[in-house]
């Protein structure tokens, strides 16, 4: 079901949501130096576009760009692996809780003002927030490898 043929649009819930710390999970990416101002839109593994203006990182995996990351959000909540070109970790604990109910649209706004993304989330499927407020969405299984849960 696509983001955008939803009717309900779901807000992140503060009261359900507690703190999870990230496994530390290399992964690869570069930062693509774009001038102040200027937009840039990629298609995000999910099947859905992001947005970005000025500077972002593109995630690579397997040599493919699977997704992007503000330039911003990504620097200060990911370190350096030392070991692996390219190579960052995240490093701050993410606010979360598991969706109950009917699928909805989630839309994710960067801490510039700028809408990155729009998605879906589904019964059991993870409402994410970061730490620069944008709120995003994690199928069980992923937000499992990712993040610190039992």
């Amino acid at each position: 079901m696509n983001a955008a043929t939803l009717k309900a649009t779901v807000e992140f819930d503060e009261t359900q949501a507690q703190s999870f710390l990230p496994h530390r999970v290399v992964k690869q990416a570069v930062l693509v130096p774009v001038p102040d101002g200027v937009e840039t839109v990629i298609n995000a593994e999910w099947g859905e576009e992001q947005k970005f203006v000025g500077a972002w990182y593109a995630i690579y995996v397997d040599g493919n760009v699977t997704y992007g990351s503000g330039k911003t959000e990504f620097e200060e909540t990911h370190g350096v692996d030392e070991e692996t070109q390219n190579g960052y970790f995240k490093n701050t604990p993410m606010s979360a809780y598991r969706h109950q109910g009917d699928s909805a649209r989630v839309v994710t706004t960067l801490s510039s003002g700028v809408v990155e993304t729009e998605n879906t989330v589904n019964d059991g499927d993870w409402l994410c927030k970061w730490p620069h407020g944008e709120v995003g969405v994690m199928d069980d299984a992923k937000f499992r490898k990712l993040y610190q849960v039992d």
